[in-house]
């Protein structure tokens, strides 16, 4: 056994042939148990049965998934956060064949990551992104017999409450807010648009005409559709009157390109704090809107639809702010 490139690997001659390949960890003890494995397969003779996944690497699957899948379905800002988080699981799994992926693998790339100081929420959203990359490949693509995160619980993280604005926060945090960004915040609290489509929301997408803005792909890839409110109609009629910059982004810079998404999210964060908010994010905006809609008592599955919610447990989060609605429906029990 030797090291190379931070990883060990394995050497192995049995019966004339020799194995070389590497275990995908750095840890000597782990890749022991590793070798020992391979050896015991080589013992029974099953090593080299031809099995699905045996000349395909996690670097290979992974190109599969962003050709086949993540540009195909995913908008462009989720496509590179996904090759962001990818990074990390080609550091650790790249060069293992898929069907030498295991459990154990799993569990070490977790405990190495949070030996980093890395969340666990950071941790979920990298295996979960592998995690998707295996269910496709053995559902869809059908490159593997079984997955190893069958048997593998990923971290969830803290589990914290949705949080978002009352509406009395809300007009602190307009009154506080820089002149550029108020406009992106109104829109923001009054379509549940996220930061990214925001971003490069573009006049052909915002029909101020037909008073409609619309997506054609979100996180999920599915288009969404979000009728104006007066406060948006009014708000977006007044930028295009007096837009001088750009004919093609709804909220330019002063060089007429979209501003940047940390921006934004700095300058929100900023004004929050000005206020003495300093628990909300913009996505929290998200929320807000979700929030609204649910203590008006509107439907899940109308929340969903407006959200582009891919099902309904995203949506539930909110159901028990309109404790009012529930105590109308209950009454239904004393009419008879």
């Amino acid at each position: 056994m030797y090291k190379r490139g931070g990883k060990w690997w394995v050497k192995i001659r049995h019966e004339g042939r020799t194995i070389q390949r590497s275990t995908g960890t750095g840890e000597k003890r782990l890749a022991q148990k590793i070798e020992a494995q391979v050896r015991a397969e080589l013992t029974k003779g099953q090593y080299f049965k031809t099995r699905k996944g045996e000349k395909i690497t996690v670097q290979d699957l992974m190109e599969i998934y962003f050709k086949k899948h993540s540009k195909v379905n995913k908008c462009e800002y989720t496509q590179k956060n996904e090759g962001r988080l990818s990074k990390r699981i080609l550091e650790h799994f790249g060069d293992l064949y898929l069907n030498h992926v295991t459990p154990t693998h799993i569990e070490s790339f977790i405990t190495s990551r949070g030996r980093d100081g890395v969340s666990d929420t950071t941790i979920h959203h990298e295996l979960a992104l592998m995690k998707h990359a295996f269910k496709l490949a053995l559902k869809k693509w059908d490159l593997i017999d079984v997955t190893p995160f069958d048997k593998v619980t990923l971290p969830k993280g803290d589990k914290q409450r949705t949080r978002f604005l009352t509406r009395e926060e809300a007009d602190q945090v307009l009154a506080a807010s820089p002149e550029w960004l108020t406009p992106i915040i109104i829109v923001a609290l009054n379509t549940g648009l996220r930061i990214s489509n925001l971003t490069f929301l573009t006049w052909k997408q915002a029909d101020v005409f037909n008073r409609t803005i619309h997506i054609e792909k979100t996180k999920n890839g599915k288009p969404v559709s979000i009728p104006m409110t007066d406060q948006v109609y009014k708000t977006l009629n007044e930028l295009r009157r007096g837009n001088n910059v750009s004919l093609t982004w709804v909220f330019p810079r002063p060089d007429g390109k979209p501003y940047y998404r940390d921006s934004i999210s700095k300058a929100f964060k900023r004004t929050c704090r000005e206020v003495g908010i300093n628990d909300i994010t913009f996505h929290g905006l998200r929320h807000t809107f979700c929030s609204w809609l649910a203590i008006e008592g509107a439907n899940p599955v109308d929340i969903a639809a407006l959200a582009g919610h891919e099902n309904l447990k995203s949506t539930m989060r909110y159901s028990h702010l309109n404790q009012e609605r529930k105590r109308e429906v209950i009454k239904q029990l004393e009419k008879n």
